[in-house]
């Protein structure tokens, strides 16, 4: 399964206000919101040969906010 973190988008900004948007994105070591592309990534990796040995594994894609 992919897991993934905060993503940047019109969702967000309709719950959040902008100081609380930045304290969110302070706690992600790579400093940013996460993208459909980077979620697409995973999706791509997983659904390729390359995955052909991966199972029942879940990809956490946080920008590293779980490591905190």
């Amino acid at each position: 399964t992919i897991a993934p973190g905060p993503m940047a988008g019109e969702r967000l900004s309709e719950l959040t206000d902008a100081a609380s948007s930045q304290s969110l994105i302070s706690q992600i070591p790579l400093g940013r919101l996460a993208t459909a592309s980077d979620i697409c990534g995973v999706v791509q990796f997983l659904a390729s040969d390359a995955a052909s040995y991966v199972c029942g594994e879940t990809i956490e894609v946080n920008g590293g906010q779980l490591m905190l």
